[in-house]
């Protein structure tokens, strides 16, 4: 049977994204997003920054050779390959206050994967009503610290880029080439898949989450989170859909978490 996939709104009440906006990436893989009651405010957004495992990187936002297209329902699609490596097939459902999206993931390389992951972003720098430098509104779930600001964490700062922190979820590992000697580690392990900044008013949340999570991420520079997708192993010509959704919302925190909670109802029937 069946089951019928919930309409998009019409497109003047829903999260508006432009994949041409971003000068730094012209073939349009970054997308601006602009929520409908935040005229001043753009979210810089990349779904699949990059792909990458235990080991390696295999593809990045800058190899992607295809641009976004939106559907007549209000979706937004991307499909890219490299040949011998890996393919991605994106999908975005942007609601009013959200945006749920599914990325897919194949392997199309001769040998597994461990530990297959999806390096997603929500960049707050242009969002004054968010932005948030110093960490003091930026959230995560830690360990026994439980609901924790990122101003209150371990963060490991002898680094060549002090702002940078990873987070490793709750028995998994950040993988090593990725930190190297100039991005640090935090000793502190994050226990449920999401990242969110409450605004200066505090009385809106932009965060993201994710269905499963390798590790958390987050530049200050940039006021960016990163809520990064856990697909585990890939058996040579497998595939696996991750699921998420980053969210521009009214309300409290506990609101936000009731949300990130709720079923991908926009991407149910993929």
């Amino acid at each position: 049977m069946h089951t019928p996939t919930p309409s998009v709104p019409p497109a003047a009440d829903r999260i508006r994204l432009d994949p041409n906006a971003d000068s730094a990436y012209p073939k349009g893989f970054i997308l601006h997003a602009y929520a409908p009651d935040l005229p001043d405010d753009v979210f810089r957004l990349c779904i699949a920054e990059w792909i990458g495992t235990r080991t390696e990187q295999l593809a990045q936002g800058s190899d992607v050779n295809t641009r976004w297209h939106e559907d007549e329902d209000g979706r937004w699609r991307l499909e890219w390959s490299a040949e011998g490596k890996c393919a991605m097939a994106l999908t975005l459902a942007p609601s009013t206050d959200a945006i749920e999206f599914a990325i897919q993931v194949t392997n199309l390389g001769g040998r597994p994967w461990d530990d297959t992951f999806a390096f997603n972003c929500l960049a707050c720098q242009y969002a004054p009503t968010f932005c948030d430098v110093e960490m003091r509104r930026t959230f995560a779930h830690i360990g026994r610290k439980g609901l924790c600001r990122l101003a209150d964490t371990v963060r490991v700062t002898n680094t060549q880029r002090p702002l940078m922190q990873f987070y490793p979820m709750e028995g998994k590992a950040v993988p090593a080439y990725l930190r190297g000697d100039w991005i640090g580690c935090s000793s502190d392990v994050a226990t449920r898949p999401f990242m969110a900044i409450v605004s200066k008013a505090g009385d809106r949340v932009a965060g993201m989450t994710a269905d499963s999570a390798l590790f958390l991420f987050n530049n200050a520079d940039y006021s960016c989170m990163h809520v990064n997708n856990d697909a585990g192993r890939l058996e040579p010509g497998q595939s696996r859909t991750l699921r998420g959704r980053m969210c521009i919302m009214q309300g409290t925190l506990n609101d936000f978490l009731r949300r990130a909670a709720a079923p991908y109802a926009a991407m149910e029937a993929l």
